[in-house]
């Protein structure tokens, strides 16, 4: 994490990384969240749905 953080090229997706990380998501559970899902009110994520890529031969 601590070269995520501090690289030039990398630092600008490690808030992504603390996330996926701090709450065990899978990368397609993160790429299918919207603004519906985070409730600051609440202090919560819902995870809820999760996006899948299948690549064509």
């Amino acid at each position: 994490m601590g070269y995520v953080k501090n690289s030039e090229r990398y630092s600008y997706s490690y808030p992504a990384f603390v996330v996926l990380f701090n709450l065990g998501m899978r990368i397609g559970e993160m790429a299918a969240l919207t603004w519906d899902d985070v409730s600051f009110k609440e202090n919560t994520i819902t995870i809820n749905k999760t996006v899948n890529r299948y690549r064509k031969d």
